[in-house]
């Protein structure tokens, strides 16, 4: 292996980190035009939420990528899940409300409910073993 495969590593890492913020910013603008053109309904907002969610988990996915500091890294690769956490039961009451369906009070609480608990872990060792 010569330099080229160094040179192949750094245009990679350029690469998932130009993919994130992309991702991030195209999230942002999609949440930010729905909630300006449409009626703020139900859905609507459901969905713009679902969208930030996916803004903030890229954008602290992003910014872990960017620093050489392994502390740092590691916080925010942590910081990155509690909105990751929070896109499935958004996504899954969003879908409720665009197909019509009313969802179960038992089913929202063990949706919500176990996102929590997970989030409560999240910068815990019982999350992940490292240094953060």
């Amino acid at each position: 292996m010569g330099v080229g495969f160094l040179v192949d590593i750094n245009l990679s890492l350029f690469f998932y980190q130009s993919v994130n913020l992309i991702n991030a910013l195209s999230s942002l603008a999609i949440a930010t035009f729905v909630l300006l053109a449409k009626k703020r309904t139900k859905q609507i907002l459901l969905f713009s939420t679902f969208a930030i969610l996916v803004f903030l988990w890229e954008l602290f996915y992003f910014l872990a990528f960017t620093t050489n500091k392994f502390h740092l890294s590691a916080f925010l690769l942590r910081t990155c899940m509690i909105p990751a956490a929070l896109i499935l039961p958004t996504f899954t009451e969003f879908v409720y409300e665009l197909v019509g369906k009313k969802m179960n009070l038992y089913f929202r609480i063990f949706n919500f409910g176990t996102t929590f608990l997970i989030i409560l872990s999240i910068y815990t060792n019982l999350y992940a073993h490292d240094a953060g």
